[in-house]
């Protein structure tokens, strides 16, 4: 009787982390199809608004990403995955050495310090007699909205990273992203701050507009050689999506899989097609805000989850130990 308890509990749990991951990512399908679409028109000129160009866009996201989960992950999440962090790479130094390279390396340094001395405290801080308008509609939904995104992650990582230490599964999967991520803000978010504070104030308009998507190929119009720039943040948007949704139909497939444990390239399929029929819901009707928050909704008890794997993990090693 405990057993049957036991696997109907853990039914639920999964059933939770599959719902709540195929929505957040299929909203984050929907996101990015606008933002290829802005990149697009800043390059050429043309309108890519209207709903049969997303729909093209979208179809050429799901071809793509269909295709490389067919593959192993060594050839094709791989080779997406490397290809799309070169790039990444290559843009960020641009950026870092054309731009006021002495202003973001004082940004990237205050930002590590804020980071160090102040994590805790803005843990902790619910600003109850401020304005919590924009608090409840960033911070709060979006912790849970990333904390949906754990169960899929994990099965990945745990699947690629089989063979590696705990030192060097935390070295590759926590502090060299995190530190990436603090220099890519620190320079992108940072040049933007500079041109609201003593530039232009462009970025500011186009953001204050709703335009959010057109923002970075504006910032990148400020830099020479914005048309190759440009050209590269559209095909590094394509590819951060598509190694996105490949890994989460890769995941998705482990999970619904007879055991669990093994790769199902058909039911990898079945997801990345089901994600896409989400997607494009998504934007035919626009209704963007409704999807994350059913999966933000059916992510919230990984937030309880989450902590219960922190002490089993614990738990674990104590036993590993020996």
């Amino acid at each position: 009787m405990k057993k049957r308890n036991g696997q109907k509990r853990l039914i639920i749990i999964l059933a939770f982390a599959i719902i709540s991951i195929a929505l957040s990512v299929s909203a984050s399908i929907a996101m990015a199809t606008t933002q290829i679409g802005a990149g697009l028109f800043t390059i050429t000129g043309k309108d890519f608004s209207s709903m049969s160009s997303k729909l093209m866009i979208l179809i050429a996201v799901f071809l793509a990403y269909t295709s490389a989960s067919i593959f192993p992950i060594k050839k094709g999440m791989k080779i997406l995955g490397d290809y799309t962090m070169y790039l990444s790479l290559i843009l960020l130094c641009f950026v870092f050495l054309v731009g006021p390279t002495h202003y973001f390396i004082s940004v990237i340094v205050n930002t590590i310090g804020r980071i160090i001395t102040q994590t805790i405290p803005f843990s902790f801080e619910l600003y109850l007699f401020r304005d919590r308008s924009w608090f409840t509609w960033y911070p709060m939904s979006y912790w849970v909205w990333w904390i949906t995104w754990t169960p899929f992650i994990g099965v990945f990582l745990a699947k690629i990273s089989k063979g590696r230490t705990i030192k060097e599964f935390v070295l590759a999967s926590i502090f060299v992203p995190a530190g990436f991520m603090i220099v890519w803000f620190s320079v992108f978010s940072g040049y933007a701050l500079l041109d609201t504070l003593e530039g232009t104030k462009t970025l500011a308009e186009i953001a204050n507009s709703g335009a959010y998507e057109g923002v970075i190929y504006n910032l990148l119009d400020l830099l020479p050689l914005s048309g190759i720039t440009k050209v590269a943040t559209v095909i590094l948007f394509s590819g951060f999506i598509v190694t996105t949704v490949t890994s989460t139909a890769i995941s998705l497939g482990i999970m619904t899989s007879s055991d669990g444990k093994s790769e199902s390239k058909t039911k990898a399929i079945m997801w990345s097609v089901f994600m896409a029929l989400i997607g494009f819901d998504v934007v035919v009707t626009g209704k963007i805000e409704g999807i994350k928050s059913v999966g933000s909704f059916a992510g919230f008890p990984f937030v309880f989850l989450m902590l219960l794997q922190i002490a089993g993990f614990i738990k674990q090693i104590k036993k590993d130990k020996k």
